[in-house]
């Protein structure tokens, strides 16, 4: 058991995470975990991204996108597959494994919208998702250090 004292102030909680306005954004994925989704039992990715060649909006994340990797046939498969595609990833087959720490750092094109869900509102992916094909996009761990 552990404690902890902290000031925390007079202001109220935060509501969430800032919401994107909706539209085309470029988005580099910084964080992937495997799990299971509990409505359904299927795999299912829990994908964090940030904007990147956003102009205004550069650098602004968009949190919890989860990825379903629903069974060939039944309604849904193809958001999975298509996710999947855009990221250069294999996409078709019988046995397809799914490696999401593979994802890290990689860039997509994708539609953001902004949905209702469980009496909040939350960005969310829409089915225009696509290949970046933009320049490389490096971040500042990549670059070399000015003092070495």
């Amino acid at each position: 058991m552990g404690r902890a004292t902290f000031n925390a102030g007079e202001g109220e909680p935060t509501s969430g995470f800032p919401l994107l306005p909706p539209g085309e954004y470029d988005l580099k994925i910084t964080e992937a975990q495997m799990g299971t989704s509990k409505k359904s039992g299927f795999p299912q990715a829990m994908v964090n991204f940030v904007v990147v060649n956003g102009l205004e909006h550069e650098g602004k994340p968009l949190k919890f996108h989860y990825v379903t990797f629903i069974p060939d046939g039944q309604k849904g498969n193809g958001m999975a597959k298509t996710f999947l595609k855009a990221l250069g990833q294999p996409y078709k087959g019988a046995e397809v494994v799914v490696d999401s720490d593979a994802w890290i750092g990689k860039v997509i094109h994708a539609d953001v919208g902004v949905e209702n869900y469980e009496g909040k509102q939350k960005n969310k992916l829409g089915f225009n998702i696509k290949a970046y094909e933009g320049p490389e996009i490096k971040s500042p761990v990549d670059e070399e250090c000015p003092f070495a």
